[in-house]
């Protein structure tokens, strides 16, 4: 690839973190105070606690299903499902 093409590819950030993923409200402030434009949330624990919910609520972008739809998706043998919907 070219050096005038590289140029134009915007670099990539990565962070890790040392919050724990059940920790939302953490992972939540984490991101605002760095800036982030977007978050990708995975895997399910974080999904299922309604991490994306909590970043939605602080008018942060992020991309993953909402608390609800994750707890459907997990099906009835997460640890995370409310005994109701078992």
């Amino acid at each position: 690839v070219p050096d005038d093409v590289k140029s134009l590819a915007p670099p990539v950030l990565r962070h890790r973190v040392q919050v724990a993923p059940e920790e939302i409200h953490e992972l939540a402030g984490f991101a605002s105070a760095m800036g982030i434009d977007l978050t990708v949330v995975g895997p399910e624990l974080p999904l299922s606690l309604g991490l994306v919910d909590e970043f939605q609520a602080r008018g942060l972008r992020v991309f993953g299903p909402r608390r609800a739809a994750a707890w459907r998706s997990a099906g009835p043998s997460s640890a995370t499902t409310p005994r109701a919907c078992r």
